[in-house]
């Protein structure tokens, strides 16, 4: 019989979440991603669509199970997280695969979800003893959770669960969709040994960071072999989980200057390949606090930088933030109107300073009343422009800062918080004008000693 190319799908939201040939009624032949490459399984569909609800904020939107002959040596095995898929509001679907074979001769056997301190039921099925099972859930749940992980297993009704042992759980660590950034410090240093190196990446991993941004590249990038050790180190930051890669500077030429010696990103850019490339530059300069000469430099020099810069990058796929820390002229040259007005429109994003003391973290403000008035001037203007503006916060690590509140708290669950407290503000209005997409530390040598 000639095989049929379809696509199973979920029935809530038409999520795809795997391509498959029908056979026949009884068995279909999957693409299942085993490492390396792919392997074909057959199996007999054993159970239609169909779920138990379970406690929020997991909404299981659906889950199919397969049984039947396997040629994977290793049952009972996690096939991974496939389908990520980022949704507007603050949550993602994500899709969880087992293969599962029964621990011994009983045909009933459950899905499990630990959440709350409970291990709650999220499907039932039943099938011949000698089946393995293939189990593909798919389901939604949001981001800003302060959670690392959920917990997942498949147990036989018949056995005691105190029997089952600690092979029959898996573990799924929640992916953000926000962006995880750290600001790395130092970076010269770290770049010149390959210990330091493996250190930040392993901070990084451990500590879901996915974005990092590097100072000290203008040296870097004026010498001949550190600009090729920069190259190789973005490299192998790709390779080993950072999914972005910025490159920090002071002023318009440091960022976009093709003179012989500006030693600009976008100059390294041109002249590198592939994942070797910054993804992002950002540009740090602190115009809020002029004080008539040298750096920083005024807004009126400072909005110009971004126009140019926004034009030339628009010619690339590279993207431009900036780090502010007020919506504030002092020379009264432009009014906060119109620096947040310049702000919303020049840049891609907005990373955001919120440096305040562990002790001015607290609920149920968690600090956004130091920079709600800030926060206001922006959302008004990106209101009056008709657009959304992307923010990011940044916390501060050091000692006189959030060090003591991070010893004992994730980063993200800092973020967590700053969102939820925007969100149930009353005193902020345009609140749908600004979007947080994220949050970075500063800095890696201020935190690297306690998470």
């Amino acid at each position: 019989m000639e095989g049929q190319r379809i696509s199973l799908q979920n029935t809530s939201n038409n999520l795809q979440i795997f391509n498959y040939t029908r056979l026949s009624d009884d068995v279909q032949i999957l693409q299942v991603p085993l490492l390396p490459g792919q392997r074909k399984i057959i199996f007999a569909e054993t159970d239609s669509l169909s779920y138990n609800s379970v406690t929020s904020p997991i909404d299981i939107l659906g889950i199919r199970v397969f049984g039947g002959p396997i040629t994977s040596k290793k049952p009972n095995v996690d096939l991974g997280i496939t389908n990520i898929t980022c949704l507007d509001n603050d949550e993602y679907i994500y899709q969880i695969n087992f293969i599962y074979k029964p621990f011994q001769l009983s045909g009933s056997y459950k899905l499990q979800v630990f959440m709350d301190g409970n291990w709650e039921d999220v499907k039932s099925f039943s099938g011949p003893t000698s089946t393995t099972y293939f189990i593909s859930l798919t389901a939604k749940i949001s981001v800003l959770l302060p959670l690392k992980s959920y917990q997942y297993r498949i147990i036989d009704t018949t056995i005691p669960t105190t029997s089952l042992g600690s092979n029959s759980i898996k573990t799924f660590n929640t992916p953000s969709c926000h962006i995880a950034g750290l600001y790395v410090n130092d970076f010269d240093t770290i770049l010149s040994a390959t210990t330091e190196q493996n250190d930040l990446l392993t901070f990084a991993s451990d500590n879901g960071i996915t974005t990092l941004y590097l100072y000290d590249l203008t040296g870097i990038i004026g010498d001949n072999t550190t600009k090729t050790s920069l190259k190789s180190f973005n490299v192998l930051a790709k390779n080993n989980g950072i999914l972005k890669m910025g490159g920090i500077s002071g002023s318009q030429n440091r960022t976009i200057g093709l003179t012989p010696t500006s030693y600009s990103r976008l100059q390294f850019n041109n002249e590198s390949s592939g994942n070797e490339r910054f993804d992002i530059f950002n540009l740090e300069n602190e115009f809020w606090i002029y004080t008539g000469s040298g750096d920083p430099v005024q807004f009126s020099t400072y909005t110009t930088w971004l126009s140019n810069i926004t034009s030339t990058l628009n010619t690339t796929t590279t993207d431009f933030d900036v780090y502010i820390g007020n919506v504030y002229d002092p020379t009264s040259g432009y009014t906060r109107e119109q620096v947040a007005t310049n702000l919303v429109t020049k840049v891609d994003r907005i990373m955001y300073a919120m440096y305040i003391p562990t002790s001015g973290f607290t609920a149920p403000q968690w600090g956004l009343n130091y920079i709600d008035e800030k926060l206001q001037y922006l959302s008004n203007a990106a209101f009056s422009a008709s657009i959304v503006t992307d923010i990011v916060i940044i916390f501060h690590g050091g000692e006189d800062y959030m060090h003591s509140y991070f010893e004992s708290h994730s980063f993200q669950e800092a973020y967590a918080n700053v969102v939820n407290s925007y969100q149930n503000s009353l005193s902020i209005t345009n609140k749908s004008s600004i979007r947080f997409v994220g949050y970075f530390i500063y800095a890696y040598q201020q935190v690297k000693d306690i998470i």
